[in-house]
């Protein structure tokens, strides 16, 4: 409607210019080149009238679709974040998940190792200061004991070395726990050196190096 109501201006525009040259080269009919003009001129002022009113709406509409851009580009990225949400919340439960079915069969796969180790001479050599070897020779409680308690030292989450007491391992030669290391990672290591602090002989650094 724009582009029409344009056309037609441009077109009265050049109407009224001819209808001016004529006046100026004629004396005749000048009053009817008045009357001409003059009906141009009016119809001019409507066309500039509702050009603006339609420009003044399509102004309006353009910042209703503007607004409305915003806010679906926002509720985009809303649900963007949402999904990556959700994608990390199920990635913690499956891992999770995984972590509990491990833990349930530990007690079992350890069981049976150790019997295989004790039926198997070769086997029972290759478990050499291994949990397994704990878990044999009666050490397990102990280890796991001492395992908990570094453990449970450094699950605040500070780095610092871990302060325990009793049942094997001073201050001195705790492990640390680094800042915001997974609790797993932790947990690992707390076990490894529960382990060399409890196996014969205190083969304690080639424990923790491995």
């Amino acid at each position: 409607m724009i582009e029409n109501l344009t056309r037609r201006q441009e077109d009265i525009q050049s109407q009224i210019a001819e209808l001016e040259a004529q006046q100026q080269k004629s004396d005749s009919n000048k009053e009817d080149i008045l009357r001409q003009i003059k009906f141009l001129n009016q119809t001019l002022t409507e066309i500039r009238i509702n050009l603006r009113e339609k420009r003044g709406k399509l102004d309006q509409v353009n910042q209703e679709l503007d607004s409305l851009k915003s806010t679906y580009n926002a509720k985009l990225k809303g649900l963007d974040a949402i999904m990556k949400k959700d994608n990390v919340m199920i990635n913690y439960i499956n891992r999770d998940a995984e972590i509990i079915l491990k833990a349930s069969i530990f007690d079992q796969v350890l069981y049976e190792a150790v019997k295989i180790c004790r039926e198997i001479p070769e086997a029972d050599a290759m478990a050499e200061d291994s949990f397994i070897d704990d878990r044999n020779n009666f050490r397990w409680k102990d280890v796991l004991s001492t395992g908990l308690r570094v453990f449970i030292a450094g699950i605040d989450g500070a780095t610092g070395v871990a302060q325990v007491s009793g049942g094997g391992g001073t201050s001195n030669d705790m492990p640390w726990r680094d800042k915001d290391e997974d609790f797993l990672d932790w947990a690992r290591r707390a076990m490894r050196y529960a382990h060399a602090k409890h196996y014969p002989g205190n083969r304690f650094k080639r424990s923790l190096s491995k």
